[in-house]
């Protein structure tokens, strides 16, 4: 498992938490072909400690992030009108930048990624748009 895989698991947990309050790492996971390799098995409990460190960021601080959020939206647009899946990406990158001190550039481009990957087609605009109004330099 990379850092990438780490963050996508990350919003995959928050995202999981709109709709059950919970979040479990090892549904993302498959973690049985690992058994015999320790150097792996290491790896893969910083990574999975890195996804957990995500996601009880983001619930530690919800309130905080929903507002820095909120404040930085274009007028009339509110959160429950952001598509769950941004709004998931956007909190995870939120909680990476500001609790976790994960580099600026490096987690909005995996935002963007992410995005690409698994929302809409104008989703990794809007998510970049968001995060550069967020930090603007």
């Amino acid at each position: 498992m990379s850092r990438t895989e780490a963050r996508e698991c990350g919003f995959k947990m928050i995202y999981q938490s709109f709709f059950n309050n919970q979040a479990n790492v090892e549904p993302f996971f498959d973690c049985e072909n690992l058994q015999d390799d320790v150097s792996a098995q290491e790896v893969l409990a910083d990574e999975l400690q890195f996804a957990n460190n995500i996601f009880s960021s983001y619930q530690e601080n919800k309130a905080k992030i929903e507002s820095k959020l909120q404040d930085n939206l274009k007028k009339g647009l509110k959160l429950t009108d952001i598509y769950s899946l941004d709004k998931a990406i956007l909190f995870a990158t939120i909680a990476q930048i500001d609790y976790l001190q994960e580099p600026l550039g490096l987690a909005i481009n995996e935002a963007v990624r992410i995005a690409k990957k698994y929302s809409t087609d104008k989703s990794s605009k809007f998510v970049n748009g968001v995060l550069s109004s967020i930090y603007k330099e």
